[in-house]
């Protein structure tokens, strides 16, 4: 009997008895785990073999030698973000209204001037027909800053269709690429000084016009209170939390997790995590990557190591569900993210910010082969 492991892109013979015309093997499994098995004919039924016992991880071959609970240095794979959702508004230079979240804004509006709401089961907007723009939507958001920001970014849709003013002062809108989704245009706004950070904007209204979330970028923290998000400074490392807390409630990219291990007997070493929340963990070593934690039992070769201190990468892969997700969705029992789900009302809407939890959120471990 042949074992194709299809993580690894290896065959290994594995030893089975026969009884009763059947092939009986014992195999240890992992939640997730799977088996892809090739069996061949044996004519010599009189043959002894003994089932072997497989335990693919071999969790008993290690023992834990140092587990990383304090915080640590790390980097990311791209700016930090604070999602612009929540503004003050008026139509056609009327009365400014209240702080609204952009989409029930967008309802309320679209009401206003008997206009189809957007919701499920409607047109995209390009396949409508272009109205004239015969509105004018201006936004208000505001937004505290406990630190100046040197470098800061303002990334939304069809900037073109859009006038910026930014502490009263007009936007010179010069296109400097992307975030994330190449609609999503991205501008440099001038240095910033610590105190309220007031984007006025004007945008010519119709029916085929979305409004949509927009998003400041730079290298900056971020506190959310309930409904409102401010920006402080970056933090300077991370614990094994929830990064929400931590200064990236909005964040959607990459988070790698740097550590310095410190060998004290050369062997072969292994890493754990048993608890995080990202699509997969790259495990690198002295900037050569050495595995990937996706599924139980939730481990990674660091390799053989020798004496001395090796740098440790821990990559906790993105995922955009705190950012482009349904950050007002209060119904924990909702499963069919359509787009109904970002339109939620009465008791499964909320003006609080429903993160999900995200990175690393147990210490990890690491472990030294066992001498035979």
């Amino acid at each position: 009997m042949t074992l194709y492991d299809t993580q690894e892109g290896s065959t290994k013979e594995v030893k089975a008895d026969y009884a009763n015309g059947s092939t009986v093997f014992k195999w240890r499994m992992h939640e997730a785990d799977s088996l892809l098995l090739k069996l061949q004919r044996n004519d010599d039924v009189n043959q002894e073999c003994p089932a072997e016992i497989v335990d693919a991880a071999r969790l008993a071959e290690w023992e834990n030698v140092q587990t990383i609970v304090n915080a640590v240095n790390y980097s990311l794979s791209e700016p930090n973000v604070l999602v612009l959702d929540m503004a003050e508004y008026r139509l056609d230079g009327g009365e400014w209204q209240a702080v609204e979240e952009l989409l029930r804004l967008d309802n309320k509006i679209r009401q206003q001037l008997g206009m189809p709401i957007r919701y499920e089961r409607v047109a995209q907007p390009f396949a409508n027909l272009k109205e004239k723009r015969e509105h004018v939507l201006e936004l208000r958001f505001k937004v505290e800053l406990e630190t100046g920001l040197d470098e800061l970014y303002l990334a939304l849709e069809q900037p073109e269709m859009t006038e910026i003013v930014v502490n009263g002062i007009k936007i010179e809108q010069n296109d400097c690429g992307y975030y994330v989704d190449e609609s999503i245009r991205k501008i440099v706004l001038k240095p910033v000084s610590a105190g309220e950070l007031n984007i006025h904007m004007k945008i010519a209204y119709a029916s085929h016009i979305d409004v949509e979330n927009m998003y400041l970028l730079g290298d900056f923290g971020v506190k959310v209170v309930g409904n409102k998000a401010s920006i402080t400074k970056h933090p300077e490392k991370l614990g094994f939390s929830d990064i929400c807390h931590q200064g990236l409630p909005f964040y959607g990219g990459n988070v790698r997790y740097e550590y310095e291990f410190e060998v004290v007997e050369a062997a072969e070493y292994e890493v754990g995590i048993t608890k995080f929340r990202a699509p997969l963990i790259g495990v690198s070593v002295d900037g050569k990557r050495t595995g990937t934690i996706a599924y139980s039992p939730y481990r990674a070769p660091l390799g053989y190591l020798g004496k001395g201190k090796h740098s440790v990468v821990l990559e906790a892969f993105g995922s955009r569900i705190n950012t482009f997700g349904q950050l007002h969705l209060s119904d924990e029992n909702m499963r069919w993210y359509g787009d109904g789900s970002w339109r939620t009302d009465n008791e499964s809407f909320s003006y609080q910010y429903q993160f999900n939890k995200v990175g690393i959120l147990r210490e990890p471990e690491i472990f030294k082969r066992k001498k035979q």
